[in-house]
């Protein structure tokens, strides 16, 4: 709900393209790794066959799918600013003298 709202909060103040933006690197990345974090399930205690314990969703994978997430958001910055040095300089220093 927070990033539906921050989304929407930039879009508002910000622009189609900031709140595009903070919807990608932002919202969606924060609502996928809770997704994940939330998911458990029951399953028999190993200690006690007659008890139930809740499992939930393995730290390693979750790290994992962090760290894809953090790839493809840089993938995406790499190829939305140019493959030249100059995409990566501000504005104002990208004029040649």
């Amino acid at each position: 709900m927070a990033g539906f709202v921050g989304t929407v909060l930039a879009l508002i103040a910000l622009g189609a393209g900031q709140g595009l933006v903070y919807a990608v690197v932002v919202a969606i990345p924060a609502a996928v790794l809770v997704h994940l974090i939330l998911q458990s399930r029951t399953v028999p205690d190993p200690a006690n066959k007659a008890k139930q314990i809740v499992a939930w969703y393995p730290i390693g994978r979750l790290v994992a799918a962090a760290a894809v997430m953090a790839g493809l958001i840089a993938g995406l910055m790499v190829l939305s600013l140019g493959p030249d040095m100059a995409g990566y300089q501000p504005p104002s220093t990208r004029c040649c003298r």
